[in-house]
């Protein structure tokens, strides 16, 4: 009844102080995000550079989901290090010593078992890469239209009494479809990628099973060892391999977290770049007027107004 109770309290206090930390995180990202965002204008002259779209979406939505998915991805990589430290020195024990013979030597390999385990969740895990990239492009480009799709129904409610007036309901209707539309249709190739990548997933996870079976039944044959040792070493080898292949059961929040970090980066830069340099100082006055020395026009998109040929 103790353990039962301690293990309650764990969980709740696990929960707690994990949502309490992404809270105070996404605090203090957002204050830092919307003092630079609204230092030195930066907010207004935005507006007239191209590359960064919806950024109160990216403060609102997109720091949200940075700060979730990197909790899931680093405890998930915390638990996939635990495990294996715990199998992998298990599955060594079991596998003993494979012993092969090379052109008349004799080549023998401890813990054949946990090297077979990293090669093929190596392989695996670069295959999964090769497949699941595309996803992030997808995500990067699906939070882009679900932002803008958000973003046209806000202006539709703010300009409420100006459709009503001009009995434009239908016109808006038309464009806020067309903007529908262009996010429905790469959700139909985020689908089919998710369908092909845990297809992919399921096969290799479907194959560990019966590779140990393959690499621990000639020692299995040999009598080296009895058939409970063998049903052993094979779910050693099914826990090290999914440790090792975190990568693998993560790319798709993986995919989604690389999307979201780099509209925060892409975001970051814009706002760190120089875009409205200081005019020249007041050098003199004049009897009849002001001196002016070595003044510098600057348009809101950081471009010299002075330097422009007509």
């Amino acid at each position: 009844m103790a353990a039962i109770i301690a293990y309650m309290f764990a969980a709740v206090a696990q929960l707690y102080l994990r949502q309490t930390f992404q809270l105070r995180w996404r605090r203090w990202l957002t204050d830092r995000y919307l003092g630079d965002w609204l230092a030195r204008h930066v907010f207004y002259r935005m507006r007239f550079r191209n590359g960064v779209d919806n950024p109160d979406q990216r403060i609102s939505e997109d720091v949200r989901v940075f700060i979730e998915q990197t909790m899931t991805l680093a405890l998930g990589l915390l638990g996939s290090v635990a495990a294996l430290g715990t199998f992998a020195t298990l599955l060594w024990q079991l596998s003993g010593t494979l012993t092969i013979h090379v052109a008349g030597f004799e080549i023998a390999i401890p813990g054949y078992m946990v090297w077979a385990a990293v090669l093929y969740a190596g392989l695996g895990s670069v295959v999964a890469h090769l497949i699941g990239r595309p996803l992030i492009r997808l995500n990067n480009r699906q939070q882009g239209k679900e932002a803008d799709f958000r973003f046209n129904l806000v202006q539709l409610r703010e300009e409420a009494e100006g459709i009503t007036l001009y009995g434009a309901e239908e016109q808006e209707r038309l464009h806020a479809l067309d903007r529908f539309r262009a996010l429905y249709d790469n959700m139909r190739m985020l689908i089919r990628s998710n369908a092909r990548y845990v297809l992919y997933q399921l096969l290799v996870s479907q194959a560990a099973y019966g590779l140990s079976l393959l690499l621990a039944s000639p020692r299995y044959f040999a009598g080296a060892i009895l058939l409970g040792a063998l049903v052993q070493i094979s779910n050693a080898f099914e826990r090290v391999n999914e440790a090792l292949s975190w990568l693998i059961g993560a790319y798709p929040v993986y995919a989604e977290w690389r999307a979201t970090a780099d509209h925060l980066v892409e975001f970051t830069h814009t706002i760190a770049s120089d875009i409205g340099p200081a005019a020249g100082p007041v050098l003199g006055r004049g009897d009849h007027g002001a001196e002016l020395r070595e003044v510098k026009i600057w348009l809101p998109d950081g471009s010299d107004l002075t330097q422009r040929r007509t």
